[in-house]
């Protein structure tokens, strides 16, 4: 209706981008006659969208499932009821994933759950095709690592200050391999195998790893590296028996010496010595054991070995002239859980750290000064294996565990704990 006047005015509102044109008219009167305006036209935009992706971790086995979650917005605005469509990169080439869509809610948030089969570093986003009022959008890259789940507890060694070598058995019975170069870690890398048990690795110079592993007869395998990991000489059988679910310990005190300790399939503590040309026959250091053992060098000619026995507790022998002669058993006393055993490092000769699995599932430690034993000290965690252990330097200490996870978590003493980090899994 117009006003005194003759002014009128009309409000509308279109839901789809488009131009649209208006006129208005007027029908007459007795007074007037009818009449039509002139046309007038107006564009309707769609309204641009941004689209958002995250990922529920970084690091997920084989077969588990892990989820991509974001919003959808237009400008600060909500957009519900959209299809948002998940894309993986193959070969450079971006492809939906047939089946992983998901439908926005009320807030703009859409979750898409999904898996891979096999190892390998996945690169995913989300797409949003658009509609009649809003623009297509495009997420973020986000990506995940899978590896093969752990089959048993890690082991670790350090060849110098500034590297680390991580060693796991992988479901798929195959030891496998990392490298830190002192700033990342490199892909994993299949050695191959039949393994079945935790591992145990040593290196007696820059370039020189050894790592043992309990091989399906029951019997005690090796393989070697003089070159930094870049060859491996392949596997070959030292002998003897060790008990089912066990793995061995080792450690080097010299380029021309090496020590494996395992527990037989009679409980004792059995150990051999490499001179650098053959293995020795195999020695009874007794004990009745309940886990496998730890082993670490102090200094030249001593030997640190650790055991979990039938009451639980952590025991200990030691021989300071290259195994000719050892000192009897003495328990450390703690209570570790059932089926773990202990880890142990040292960065001098005044200094020994043995880590071990609570009852409680965290890690513990317990550290000779040169003169007595702490008491046991809480690290906290949540482990699903036995520790290991290293000191790559004086003063520090990488500490490796399989998580909750199935993954593998790291703690570092450089004159304090650092909190857990992931390092991912293999």
């Amino acid at each position: 209706m117009t006003d005194a006047n003759g002014n009128y005015q009309f409000s509308n509102s279109e839901s789809a981008a488009n131009t649209y044109y208006y006129r208005t008219v007027y029908d007459g009167s007795a007074t007037y006659t009818n009449a039509t305006s002139n046309t007038v036209s107006v564009t309707i935009s769609r309204l641009s969208t941004t689209l958002n992706a995250t990922i529920s971790t970084a690091a997920a086995y084989a077969t588990q499932n892990f989820t991509i979650n974001g919003t959808l917005r237009a400008d600060t605005a909500d957009i519900a009821g959209a299809t948002i469509q998940l894309q993986e990169n193959v070969s450079g080439t971006w492809t939906n994933v047939t089946g992983n869509t998901n439908i926005t809610n009320s807030n703009g948030a859409y979750n898409i759950t999904t898996n891979e089969p096999a190892t390998s570093t996945y690169q995913y986003r989300t797409t949003y095709a658009g509609s009649d009022s809003y623009t297509g959008a495009t997420s973020n890259v986000v990506s995940v690592n899978v590896y093969v789940p752990l089959a048993s507890g890690p082991a670790v060694t350090a060849q110098n200050a500034n590297s680390l070598d991580l060693f796991v058995n992988g479901t798929d019975g195959a030891l496998w391999y990392k490298y830190w170069t002192g700033t990342t870690w490199t892909a994993p890398t299949s050695l191959g195998g039949n393994v079945t048990s935790s591992p145990a690795a040593t290196s007696r110079a820059p370039g020189d790893i050894d790592v043992f592993a309990r091989g399906p007869n029951g019997a005690l395998w090796s393989d070697n590296t003089t070159n930094n990991g870049t060859t491996w000489n392949g596997w070959y059988q030292i002998g003897g028996q060790l008990a089912p679910g066990t793995g061995p310990a080792a450690v080097a005190l010299g380029t021309n010496s090496l020590d494996a300790f395992v527990q037989g399939t009679d409980n004792v503590l059995w150990y051999t010595q490499w001179n650098g040309t053959t293995w020795s026959p195999w020695h009874s250091l007794g004990g009745v054991l309940t886990s496998s053992p730890a082993a670490t060098a102090p200094a030249s000619g001593t030997i640190d070995v650790f055991v979990r026995g039938t009451d639980g507790a952590i025991w200990q022998r030691t021989t300071t002239n290259g195994g000719t002669s050892w000192s009897g058993w003495t328990s450390l006393g703690g209570q570790i859980a059932s089926g773990t055993g202990p880890a142990a490092s040292s960065w001098s000769s005044g200094r020994l750290d043995v880590f071990v699995e609570g009852t409680n599932g965290a890690m513990y430690q317990k550290t000779w000064n040169g003169a007595s034993w702490s008491g046991w000290q809480s690290l906290g965690g949540v482990l699903t294996s036995s520790p290991a252990a290293t000191a790559p330097a004086s003063g520090t200490i990488d500490v490796f565990v399989r998580g909750s996870d199935n993954g593998l978590w790291e703690k570092t003493y450089n004159g304090a704990w650092s909190g857990w980090t992931s390092a991912g899994g293999i």
